[in-house]
This record gives structure tokens, sequence and C-alpha cells, in this order.
């Protein structure tokens, strides 16, 4: 070989290198989970990154295994601050007023507006017609 010579490389085909562990169409919908409470003080926040370095440290991160751990390093965060913050409020709460206003008109949902407010109901059911009233108005 001269040195005039561009040096000869092994092309690779990208498609035969890695395989994923799943297709795009086979995935699932995730469930909807609650929102959760962040930390609000830097001792709770390091506490929280003390924790996570010590679960994280031995994880094997292969190709063929990438989803799978993705779905543990999401659910192990969200658990964390789900056990020790606490959550927002109720997914499936949300899910249960959709059901019960989702065929509503807005005449109809002025109504039960007013009725909620009036027997004084649960704060989060009244805002969620009243941003579902917004919303259609």
């Amino acid at each position: 070989m001269t040195n005039d010579e561009p040096p000869e490389f092994e092309i690779l085909n990208v498609d035969t290198c890695y395989e994923p562990e799943v297709s795009i169409d086979s995935l699932e919908v995730p469930e909807i989970k609650p929102g959760i409470k962040l930390p609000k003080s830097n001792e709770e926040w390091n506490t929280g990154n003390e924790y996570f370095k010590s679960i994280f440290l031995n994880i094997k991160i292969q190709p063929n295994s990438l989803a799978s751990t993705i779905k543990y390093v999401c659910d192990s965060i969200y658990n964390y601050f789900k056990v020790t913050c606490g959550t927002v409020n109720s997914a499936n709460q949300s899910n249960e007023f959709y059901i019960k206003y989702k065929d509503l008109t807005a005449k109809v949902l002025k109504q039960k507006l007013r009725k909620l407010k009036y027997h004084n109901e649960p704060l989060h059911e009244i805002k969620y017609v009243s941003r579902l009233l917004r919303s259609i108005l």
C-alpha cells in the first residue's frame, strides 16, 4: 500500500448489526399514571440521587434489551418519587369524570357545574367540569 491510496475499511450494514427487541407497531399504549410531586429541598434531591446511584450502578444495557431497561429505569424513578413525595391527583378519577361528562352539552354542563358548586362537591370534580366547559365554549 502506498501513501496515495486511502486505507480500506469494512463497511457494516446497520440493519444486520442490531435487531430491536420490539417493533414500534407492537408497543402497547402505556397506562396513564397519576402525576408525581417532586422534592422541594436540596437534601431531598440529594437523597434521591444517592438512591438512584445505588440501584442503577450495576445495570447492564444490551442492545437487545434496551426497551426493557428503559422501562425499568423510568418505573424505578416514578415509583421512588411516588412513595417519597406522593402524587398530584388520581388518573382514575379523571377517567371516571371523562366517562361521566363526555356526552353532555354545554348547557347541561353549566347546570351540573352549578349543582356541584351549590352542594359543595369535591373541588377536583368542580375543576374538571369547569375546564371541560371552557374547552367547549
